[in-house]
């Protein structure tokens, strides 16, 4: 962002005239915003399922922020009536088998406008008591404001299915 200050004035050098309007800037000053901003977004591949039935859930975690984000770990509680499928988390398309959701596991750095894509399995075990079960993802993460200080910490939770 840039910003400029503007200054009107008025003087008068001479009481016996009309005072003088003048208008002065300043310098330009470049103020860079940093800060990053994930987004997650989660689905699922049905909206109905039964026993014996195989669920899977995608999050969508964007990077709405100026910067890259460090350190995300991911953590979702897999609901009741459903066990997690070991072995069936992806990362960017990449399998992690020993991955598992309940635990949480890190993910890569996500850049600016980047979006990573995380996906994982359940199977359906019995009817919950809570039914339609609500269930979301949580993403804790950080990003450098400023190379000499901590890595600022925030976190987000994804959208509820």
């Amino acid at each position: 962002m840039n910003n400029i200050a503007v200054i009107h004035y008025e003087y008068q050098p001479d009481q016996s005239l009309p005072p003088i309007s003048e208008t002065t800037s300043s310098n330009t000053t470049n103020i860079q915003f940093i800060d990053a901003i994930l987004i997650a977004t989660k689905s699922a591949n049905t909206v109905l399922a039964t026993i014996d039935e195989t669920i899977e859930y995608t999050v969508l975690i964007q990077n709405n922020g100026s910067t890259t984000t460090n350190s995300i770990f991911f953590t979702d509680i897999i609901e009741d009536g459903t066990v997690f499928i070991s072995g069936s988390v992806t990362v960017n398309n990449t399998v992690l088998p020993a991955a598992d959701p309940n635990i949480g596991f890190s993910i890569p750095n996500i850049t600016s406008g980047q979006v990573a894509t995380i996906t994982f399995q359940v199977s359906v075990t019995n009817l919950p008591a809570a039914n339609p079960t609500p269930n979301t993802a949580n993403i804790v993460y950080d990003f450098i404001f400023n190379p000499d200080f901590a890595p600022i910490q925030k976190s987000t939770t994804s959208n509820t299915t």
